[in-house]
Formats: C-alpha cells, sequence, structure tokens
C-alpha cells in the first residue's frame, strides 16, 4: 500500500483537525493535457475543486485582505481559504484567470521576479499589472532567482529578497508583504534574516504546519494539491484533514533526504 493510499484511509476516520480561520492550499502549474503530481494540475480537474468551494461557499481571499483580518473572518458562516501559486507561470493567466475571473474566485501567485517578461513560459509585467487591477490576484514575492532560502545569506539578501520586491514595486506598484520559500526548505538563520530586514509581515511554507508567531513575522503552513487526488481528498485538504499528516509526512521527507536544517516548531 502506497502512503497516499494509506494516508487517504486514516483521513476518513478523522474529524476536521484545522481550527484555523483560514486554510492555506498552494498549485503550480495548470495544463490542457496531463498533470504531474504537485507540478502540474489538469484543468478540468482544477475546475473540479473550485467548483466544490463555490458550492460549499468558500470565501477566497487575497493577500491584500489578510492585512485587515476583519474584512473576511466576520463571517462564521463561511470558511475562508487562501489559493497559492508559485512560479508564475504563463497558464496561471491563460487558464486559471479566465476561469476565475468568470466565478468570481480570488487567488494569489508568488513571483519568481527574475522570470517575469523574461521566459516564454512565465507571465509578463502587463499579465500581472492586468490581474492585479480586478482585485481578484495578490501577488507575493519567490525570491528573484528561485533560490534555496536556506542559502539566502547577508551577502545575496538585496539581489534575491531586495531587489526582486523593489522591482515588483516599480513594475506594478504593489508593495509585496508576502513571502514563500522556494522548494518548501528554510531554517532559523534566514527567518532571522527576514526578521530584521522588515520586508515581510507573512511567510509561507509547504509543509502544512500550524501558524506561529517569529517576532514580527507570521509563519503560515500551506498543503499542496496534486493532479493524483481525487474529489474527496481534495475536500479532506480544504478542510484541514491533512494538515497534521501532511506535516509529519514532509518531515519525515526532509529528514530522509538530509534537509534537516528545517524549522521543525
Amino acid at each position: 500500500m502506497t502512503l497516499d493510499l494509506m494516508l487517504n484511509r486514516i483521513v476518513k476516520l478523522v474529524p476536521n483537525l484545522s481550527k484555523r480561520d483560514l486554510q492555506v492550499i498552494y498549485f503550480h502549474e495548470v495544463t490542457k493535457s496531463a498533470g504531474f503530481s504537485y507540478n502540474m494540475i489538469n484543468i478540468n480537474k482544477f475546475k473540479r475543486n473550485m467548483e466544490y468551494l463555490i458550492k460549499k461557499n468558500y470565501n477566497t481571499i487575497t493577500f491584500e485582505e489578510l492585512n485587515d483580518p476583519s474584512e473576511f473572518s466576520n463571517n462564521k458562516d463561511r470558511k475562508n481559504i487562501l489559493i497559492t501559486f508559485d512560479d508564475g507561470y504563463i497558464n496561471n493567466y491563460e487558464l486559471v484567470f479566465p476561469f476565475m475571473k468568470k466565478n468570481n474566485l480570488k487567488f494569489n501567485v508568488f513571483l519568481e521576479v527574475g522570470a517575469i517578461s523574461q521566459n516564454d513560459n512565465y507571465i509578463t509585467w502587463d499579465m500581472v499589472n492586468e490581474m492585479s487591477k480586478s482585485k481578484l490576484v495578490g501577488f507575493g514575492a519567490h525570491t528573484f532567482n528561485h533560490v534555496d532560502a536556506r542559502y539566502i545569506t547577508e551577502s545575496n539578501l538585496e539581489e534575491e529578497i531586495i531587489n526582486a520586491n523593489k522591482l515588483i514595486y516599480q513594475r506594478t506598484g504593489l508593495i509585496v508583504q508576502d513571502f514563500c520559500f522556494p522548494y518548501g526548505m528554510y531554517n532559523t538563520g534566514i527567518i532571522q534574516l527576514l526578521n530584521q530586514s522588515e520586508v515581510y509581515k507573512r511567510l509561507y511554507t509547504s509543509d502544512g504546519r500550524r501558524l506561529y508567531k517569529e517576532q514580527d513575522l507570521s509563519l503560515i503552513g500551506r498543503v499542496g494539491i496534486k493532479d493524483e487526488d481525487n474529489l474527496d481528498t481534495f475536500k479532506g485538504k480544504v478542510n484541514g484533514k491533512y494538515n497534521l499528516l501532511y506535516r509529519l509526512n514532509r518531515i519525515k521527507n526532509s529528514r530522509r533526504k538530509g534537509y534537516n536544517c528545517e524549522v521543525f516548531r
């Protein structure tokens, strides 16, 4: 029995574990052809997932709305969800944006800033501005060159963080306050460095962790949605059933691969 199959069977017996005001999920690319794991999801499967959120009256929000939680937390009858995409692939604009706009659903994109308007597989600054002006899409940072954040030090902080954010502001007028760790990897060193730099308010992991505060920063765990997930699995993930199991699996895999410098709180 595969680990995924075992987890799927376990979570059916588990009540909703998440008591959060907000659930956070992530995708990468969306495709009209066959998807693959967490890297790429078929557009029809993505639409099916979003239609479930519509049916269940989920409230989708943007990064900007996180600055004033009263904007979305007062309605206790609705579950809040933050939908995020990593990197800024062009299919986020060509496939995701039209569908989300049609259905008045909000989502967010963490930008690999150095690739924007430089790589045909990534969105352009004009696309970023168009999506931003719709008020349906929020934007965060994902470094300039998509480097493992554990290797960002004082020597390359300017290039990967400061200059990336400056360029976003110059091209869009957006002040970025949300940052996602490339590859999901991080350690105490980068968290301390980001704290000292006072660039961001919120840091996002890929390990389903519970939110915790590190001085002035909030660390927020996300759960990935993959192409192989059926609708029952997606339901479990957005309802928090996978948060703890996802995190434990992430810790096990990270340690097995020698990534033992991750923060495990």
